[in-house]
């Protein structure tokens, strides 16, 4: 009688930690995919500003703005996808920065008291490329396969 007490517990914790398989974020998806990969509303990629043409390659940071303070920006970051080349690079965890920090040329958003975030880029961007961004969450790999949100694309020069 204790064997199939005990299989039944042990069968109901797997299946109880398996539900949170989000990695402590407290999301339901695995990494990488779904809620993971989605960032807040209103997110804006500030600098390289979207579509921004002639990026100089030495560029080694990304700023976006969002809305309201991140709760944990350094457990998230993103993915910046080039050419084949190129591949992709998860950049470093944000961190808070002011907008007079920010590169020029750059994009304002578009709403009242926007918080800007700085992410850092490990290898240098390659010349003549298009690099897409994505938002990630630390370590996660989202991209375009993985239902993750675009949040802009940039060119170099």
């Amino acid at each position: 009688m204790k064997k199939p007490l005990l299989f039944a517990a042990l069968t109901a914790t797997v299946l109880l930690a398996a539900c949170n398989g989000g990695g402590g974020y407290g999301y339901q998806n695995p990494p990488g995919y779904g809620t993971n990969c989605i960032p807040p509303t209103n997110t804006v990629l500030v600098y390289p500003s979207n579509n921004a043409t002639g990026v100089p390659d030495n560029t080694m940071a990304v700023y976006v703005a969002v809305p309201t303070a991140l709760t944990n920006p350094a457990g998230l970051d993103t993915n910046i996808i080039g050419p084949p080349s190129y591949g992709s690079q998860l950049t470093g965890g944000f961190t808070s920065v002011t907008y007079a920090s920010i590169p020029t040329p750059n994009t304002v958003p578009g709403y009242s008291n926007p918080q800007y975030y700085k992410t850092t880029l490990t290898y240098s961007l390659t010349t003549a490329s298009a690099f897409d961004v994505y938002w990630n969450n630390l370590n996660n790999a989202c991209n375009s396969t993985t239902s993750a949100s675009f949040i802009g694309s940039f060119t170099t020069q």
